[in-house]
């Protein structure tokens, strides 16, 4: 019944009747193809048909790959290292008493 019923669901949402009964004979219903990624169809379809069907249950796809990042790792190594000159000083430097007040506390 199932299967009955997914052949019906993508009918109604206009993909034809061979290609919905292909995928439910492969063990796909509505809810595993919200999940589905277009290489999961592309075993039994074309990857045009397989992104139509997944287009059709409300999944968005494309046929591009997506594209890489560039890792952040990269970007780390290409800068030079801090030497203790470079770094900032973020507070004042301690007067001549300083040692000694520290000391007493």
């Amino acid at each position: 019944m199932a299967k009955k019923d997914t052949v019906n669901a993508l009918v109604n949402r206009g993909i034809k009747p061979e290609a919905a009964e292909i995928v439910a004979n492969a063990g796909y219903t509505i809810t595993t193809l919200k999940k589905a990624e277009p290489g999961d169809l592309s075993k039994y379809l074309k990857p045009e048909q397989a992104v139509e069907i997944l287009k059709a249950v409300g999944v968005r796809v494309s046929l591009k790959k997506p594209k890489k990042k560039p890792s952040t790792k990269a970007k780390e190594e290409k800068l030079p290292p801090l030497k203790p000159e470079d770094i900032p000083v973020k507070s004042t430097p301690f007067t001549p008493a300083a040692p000694v007040l520290l000391m007493r506390s």
